[in-house]
């Protein structure tokens, strides 16, 4: 069995980049989103333990298993929305790895997407939404505009991101916290290879097949949709009223560490 490590982010915080960066490796399969897809198993994993634990036992697992690299990294954002918890009971140990990205700027990328949490069928599909159970509570919700429900599903990865930390911090489970823009800069890549024990190649040949991939852009949303031109006045609305529906978590949140 692979030695298996996964992402707890958002999307649109790079995770394609990521995986094609841990690709060039060697003795690592790093992929984005593989088949089997956690995507059509999310909903009735939210809800149900053992839909997710039969789904990762009969399909997930046994593709993994069949892999000839001794490293496995998927960077698939739904990893964490009802399947960490089985994955820890079934193969304890995984590592893992938080992409961080200014939650705004997700906002604005899923909005570009039209993915928009419990409004449309992209973000039902894809994105956590305010009447999930266990989720950060916001009153009001369907009254938020579409890009203050994006800003707060991006703020809900953050609190998930918070609770796995004390998780992995009681487990020993290896973790690395590195953000968007840090990816592309070599000592930070290696020094995420390094909290997993990676092997990075020495070189001008592994250099240069960094900087071609750090230097591309990845994923690329197909139309560009402006950013409200009151997009902070909507971000204060949206943590106003986390704060006064739980405001131990926003201000565990808002002192949450950036980095390692």
């Amino acid at each position: 069995m692979p030695r298996m490590i996964f992402t707890v982010t958002a999307g649109r915080t790079g995770t394609t980049l990521l995986a094609r960066l841990l690709d060039l490796l060697p003795k690592v399969r790093a992929t984005h989103e593989p088949e089997p897809k956690f995507a059509p198993h999310m909903r009735s994993a939210l809800i149900d333990r053992d839909a997710a634990r039969q789904f990762l036992i009969h399909e997930k697992l046994p593709v993994i298993e069949a892999v000839a690299e001794p490293v496995y990294v998927e960077t698939a954002n739904l990893f964490c929305k009802g399947f960490f918890e089985p994955m820890a009971e079934l193969r304890p140990g995984f590592g893992v790895i938080f992409l961080r990205r200014d939650p705004g700027e997700i906002a604005h990328s899923y909005l570009s997407r039209d993915t928009v949490p419990g409004r449309n069928r992209l973000g039902i599909k894809f994105l956590l939404q305010p009447d999930d159970p266990g989720v950060l509570p916001i009153d009001g919700w369907q009254d938020l505009t579409d890009y203050q429900l994006c800003f707060w599903y991006a703020l809900e990865i953050e609190r998930r991101q918070l609770h796995y930390r004390a998780v992995c911090d009681r487990t020993g489970q290896s973790l690395f916290s590195i953000s968007t823009e840090e990816l592309c800069v070599p000592d930070r890549f290696r020094a995420l290879c390094a909290a997993f024990g990676l092997s990075v190649p020495e070189g001008a040949a592994f250099e240069a097949a960094f900087a071609a991939i750090a230097g591309k852009k990845h994923n690329r949303n197909r139309a560009y949709v402006e950013r409200p031109p009151d997009a902070a006045a909507q971000e204060a609305e949206v943590r106003a009223r986390i704060r006064r529906a739980a405001p131990h978590l926003l201000s565990a949140l808002e002192a949450a560490p950036a980095a390692e």
